[in-house]
């Protein structure tokens, strides 16, 4: 993702939410193990969707600072 804001000449905003994105899946990664309870698996996947949010409003802020 990171790359893709580099070749579209994306700004500070697009890259914090690339930043925020990418910590987010590094935190659903830690939270990751063998035993963990199926409960707190689904928890981790529907967190997904936040993963999503972070990233499209990152990129939704830069629309905004190119457009000001």
């Amino acid at each position: 993702a990171a790359f893709a804001v580099f070749l579209a000449g994306g700004g500070w905003f697009a890259y914090a939410g690339v930043a925020a994105y990418a910590t987010h899946l590094a935190w659903q990664i830690a939270q990751t193990r063998e035993d963990v309870a199926p409960i707190t698996a689904l928890r981790l996947f529907r967190s997904n969707r936040d993963a999503g949010l972070l990233l499209f409003a990152g990129f939704f802020a830069q629309s905004l600072a190119f457009l000001f």
